[in-house]
């Protein structure tokens, strides 16, 4: 499969899902296994890669290639259907002034999850409980040294450089997540608005309402909530000014193929900012 047929193929995913759930478009694949990761290097996977393989909804975060899994004596199951990701390996090339330059070459590989091999014995962790995820989540937040303010609706203010969260008893439950566990996938939407300030990654945050580069930003949000409420353990919740975008996400990812690649890639470098900042608290 080439770049194209790849990135075509994600997208229509992704629209498909969109269309299929409506607001509720990441929840297929939401899980308690934590972000993917690789068998070998133990590393966890990045950008669309996350979404690729979680849209996969295996019982395991586990990964990796054929070879990889014959490198740890496992077999992959006859008849077992692999799944695309990518990586980016920069190419040197000379300019016409004689700089080198760097160039990204996108490849692809097919890897398959541990529920898909034989001869692999895969580790189930002690499931945490709920209170104990959310001492996590609190944590978490506060090491970002973010400044909160309780009440009012939920946005983050680049012009003083705070977040706004209505009270907890403002937030109701559903049949899969407690109004608790929605108060908090609120606040890290808000915490990845928070990671483009200009003093942090610089992301284009102070867009008109309503505009397609606006709506940029909101899909970076629900990706990076949805991605840290995958790393944390809890159950993501779209935000009710959700469903208002989605017609602005379809169109924006039928008008470019590169999209979803690119609000992926900004809403992991986001989760990556945050936590590095809970490796300097713990430091």
């Amino acid at each position: 499969m080439n770049t194209n047929e790849l990135r075509e193929n994600i997208t229509n995913k992704v629209i498909s899902l969109m269309e299929e759930h409506g607001s509720d478009w990441t929840k297929p694949w939401l899980s308690n296994h934590g972000i993917p990761i690789n068998v070998v290097s133990k590393n966890e996977y990045h950008g669309i890669n996350i979404m690729m393989l979680a849209m996969q909804e295996m019982p395991t975060n586990e990964w990796g290639t054929y070879k990889q899994w014959k490198e740890k004596d496992a077999q992959v199951k006859k008849g077992e259907k692999g799944t695309h990701i990518i990586f980016y390996k920069n190419i040197g090339n000379l300019d016409d002034d004689g700089k080198v330059r760097s160039i990204p070459i996108m490849k692809n590989y097919t890897v398959f999850n541990a529920s898909q091999v034989e001869g692999y014995e895969i580790e189930t962790p002690e499931p945490k409980g709920l209170g104990e995820k959310l001492d996590d989540v609190d944590k978490f937040i506060e090491n970002s040294g973010a400044n909160i303010v309780d009440g009012g609706m939920a946005y983050y203010s680049p012009s003083d450089d705070k977040i706004r969260i209505p009270d907890v008893e403002y937030f109701h439950g559903t049949s899969t997540s407690s109004e608790i566990e929605c108060y908090y996938s609120t606040l890290l939407h808000e915490l990845t608005h928070w990671t483009g300030a200009k003093h942090r990654l610089d992301r284009d945050i102070k867009n008109k309402h309503g505009s397609k580069d606006y709506a940029k930003e909101e899909l970076v949000a629900e990706l990076g909530a949805t991605f840290l409420g995958i790393q944390l353990g809890i159950h993501n919740e779209p935000r009710v000014d959700h469903a208002q975008y989605l017609n602005a996400w379809m169109k924006v990812l039928k008008d470019d193929k590169t999209a979803i690649f690119k609000a992926s890639t900004m809403a992991s470098k986001a989760v990556d900012y945050l936590n590095e900042l809970q490796e300097v608290s713990d430091a």
